[in-house]
This record gives structure tokens, C-alpha cells and sequence, in this order.
């Protein structure tokens, strides 16, 4: 399996092992999980300090990886979160902004409506007679 990679912010691609696979060039030998006694996975496990005969094993460096990798989704995560909270206040400014184009369109429209209104002339067959409103 091979080190995922995960986009940041800036476009860069960042490498982190997350499955406790090694960097490419790094082909020493990978021990088990049974292979490691059970002390020392509790230790690491309960997230104290782990002794010095695991603090080079490919597992604690597989859960610095994780741990890594939780903060960078922690952090992709509010990044979204402020993004999103932009294009909300831009999508809240750009509504505001038609309804007062709205408001003004009426305001113009209602300004220049004539002041009366056209009256049936039976002897020509149209509306040619104008009145003013009292």
C-alpha cells in the first residue's frame, strides 16, 4: 500500500503513512503485531510515554502518521468551515443587493406612471382620451 496524500490549502500535496507502511526506501523488515509484547502496546495504546525499546518501531511511527493525519483532516476541516462561512455571507450580501435592486426598480417605476389614465373614445374605437387623476 502506498502513503496517502492529501491536499492542502495551497495545492501542495503532503505524503502521510497511515496504514503503518513504510517510506519507499526503507526495506527493513516490519514486525507483526504478535511479534510485539503486550506491554508495549498498551503503552502506546494509553498514549503514554512508550519505552525505548519501541520508540523507533514502524508502529509508533504508523501512529504518529494517524495522529498527524487526524490533525491535518482537523485542520482541512475548519478551513472548509470558513470557506463555507464566506460563500454563505456572499450568497446573504448578494440577496440583500437584489432586493434593494428590487426596491429601487419599484421606487422608478412608481415615479414616472403617468398621473392619469386613458379613457375609451367610442366615436374613434380606442383608448386615445386622456383624464388625470383627481
Amino acid at each position: 500500500m502506498f502513503p496517502i496524500r492529501i491536499r492542502t490549502a495551497l495545492g501542495l500535496a503532503t505524503p502521510l503513512l497511515v496504514s503503518g507502511v513504510l517510506a519507499r526506501g526503507d526495506n527493513s523488515p516490519q514486525p507483526t503485531r504478535s511479534s510485539m509484547d503486550a506491554k508495549s502496546q498498551h503503552v502506546v495504546a494509553r498514549g503514554q510515554q512508550p519505552t525505548s525499546d519501541i520508540v523507533g518501531s514502524p508502529q509508533l511511527r504508523a501512529t504518529d502518521a494517524q495522529m498527524w493525519a487526524q490533525h491535518f483532516a482537523a485542520i482541512q476541516l475548519e478551513v472548509l468551515k470558513q470557506r463555507q462561512a464566506e460563500r454563505d455571507m456572499t450568497v446573504r450580501e448578494m440577496s440583500n443587493l437584489q432586493a434593494r435592486h428590487h426596491e429601487l426598480m419599484m421606487q422608478i417605476i412608481a415615479n414616472i406612471k403617468p398621473s392619469g389614465r386613458y379613457e375609451y373614445n367610442p366615436a374613434t374605437g380606442r383608448y386615445d382620451r386622456y383624464v388625470p387623476n383627481p
